[in-house]
């Protein structure tokens, strides 16, 4: 088995598996060993899926051996957020009310990627339902920050970000509503994108006008060949963009010299950033400047009103999916989840 595998980008690891010099099974062991040894600490996984990971992993070394080509994935373990459906593995959204779920089909999304080569290795942490704060009071305690272990990983994709950040899988799959795919890629060193709306399919979760389907990797690239993998028009799905993929992975070296881009600073100094995020953010600027590209003022008018509105659609949406159960099953609902909820009724 060549060593430490796990380590290296997904892009990396799924070109060795290609070229025969690793093989899907011993892929998925080492990151199997890195859960076992991080796990009980980081609590980024909430279900481990190793027997049927090591199926899933066979079956693929089958196919390559037959001199199939099992899609631009093959061989990657992907940690999947726990609200996002799976055919067969238990999904919590970390909460009592679906301890015992086990979907009967995958969501679009994930099917995607499976039939892009890729290996579902396990169901990853979250705040409950991916809305409130976490909380000791979940299903599941917290994810921690592998970077300051002190320190809960931010959410709602936190078990996710965590996973992806100390290669307990070749990167994950979170959710995106306010930040909650692109915070924890913040928080822990990652690439992270809310697609556009309608772009990846969320055809077998729930019906949510704001919440997209998100990668997390390690590089730019690897979060590219995810998306490319998980997007796609689906005609089941009223929501779903019916256009044609780009190649994000392709475009990565495109030459960006002449380009203008808007900078909306009045609307960036009106948030409480911390100085070492600034200063950071005006190197980032620079570093565009210096490949030629053009910045822009622009002012945004109306972000105060459209954080308000926001605030409003974002909780009454969120009561409305759930305000049967609550009167039902108050008590299996964690204490900071209710008050979130609470939230959108006095709404």
């Amino acid at each position: 088995m060549t060593a430490n595998v796990f380590t290296l980008t997904l892009a990396e690891q799924v070109k060795l598996v290609k070229s025969g010099q690793i093989s899907v099974t011993e892929l998925v062991q080492q990151h199997l060993i890195r859960i076992s040894e991080l796990n009980p600490t980081l609590n980024s996984f909430i279900t481990v899926d190793e027997n049927d990971a090591l199926a899933q992993a066979a079956m693929l070394d089958s196919r390559l051996a037959a001199g199939e080509d099992p899609g631009p994935l093959t061989g990657a373990t992907l940690g999947v957020k726990d609200s996002i459906p799976t055919k067969g593995l238990r999904t919590t959204d970390n909460s009592r009310l679906l301890e015992n779920w086990i979907p009967k089909e995958d969501a679009k999304a994930v099917a995607r990627i499976r039939q892009a080569g890729a290996v579902i290795i396990g169901k990853t942490n979250l705040n409950e339902f991916g809305w409130s704060r976490p909380s000791e009071h979940d299903l599941n305690p917290p994810p921690w920050n592998p970077w300051n272990p002190d320190r809960m990983s931010v959410g709602s994709s936190s078990g996710s970000g965590a996973a992806c950040s100390v290669s307990m899988a070749s990167a994950t799959i979170g959710t995106d509503g306010g930040g909650s795919a692109r915070l924890p890629a913040g928080a822990h060193n990652l690439y992270s994108i809310k697609p556009t709306h309608g772009l990846v399919s969320r055809l077998g979760m729930d019906h949510n006008g704001h919440s997209e389907i998100s990668p997390l990797g390690r590089t730019a690239l690897d979060t590219a060949l995810m998306l490319e993998s998980m997007a796609g028009f689906e005609p089941e799905d009223d929501m779903s963009w019916p256009a044609e993929v780009p190649a994000y992975s392709e475009n990565l070296e495109v030459n960006v010299s002449g380009w203008r881009i808007g900078v909306p600073k009045n609307l960036i100094e009106s948030a409480p950033n911390e100085p070492e995020i600034l200063s950071c953010f005006e190197d980032f600027l620079s570093k565009l400047e210096s490949l030629g590209i053009e910045l822009v003022d622009v002012d945004i008018r109306g972000m105060a009103e459209a954080r308000a509105a926001n605030f409003i659609v974002l909780n009454s949406e969120a009561y409305q999916r759930h305000q049967k159960s609550l009167r039902t099953d108050w008590s299996k609902y964690g204490p900071i989840t209710r008050v979130y909820l609470l939230q959108g009724a006095f709404l």
